[in-house]
């Protein structure tokens, strides 16, 4: 990331919308990297408010399989969305 600053700086002096553009998508980029670090402390503290006492072990892996399913699902349509 350091090393596009320069060139993201040169692109600015040139076009301000374009340089605009620029430092929009360096703070997506750094959302969707560290996205799991905001999402997963999350999904695990609604999972533990919606089990039983006792039950907090299969609540959260009920909530881990339906997010990789989600996943693998939403990967196939994406690959079937592609092809045709």
């Amino acid at each position: 990331m350091f090393l596009d600053f320069p060139g993201v700086l040169l692109i600015g002096t040139f076009n301000q919308y374009l340089f605009a553009w620029f430092c929009c998508n360096a703070d997506l980029a750094f959302y969707f990297q560290h996205r799991p670090a905001f999402v997963l402390p999350t999904n695990q503290s609604i999972g533990m408010e919606l089990a039983r006492d006792g039950k907090t072990d299969r609540i959260l892996g009920q909530l881990s399989g339906i997010a990789n399913i989600s996943a693998i699902i939403g990967s196939f349509a994406v690959v079937i969305g592609f092809k045709f």
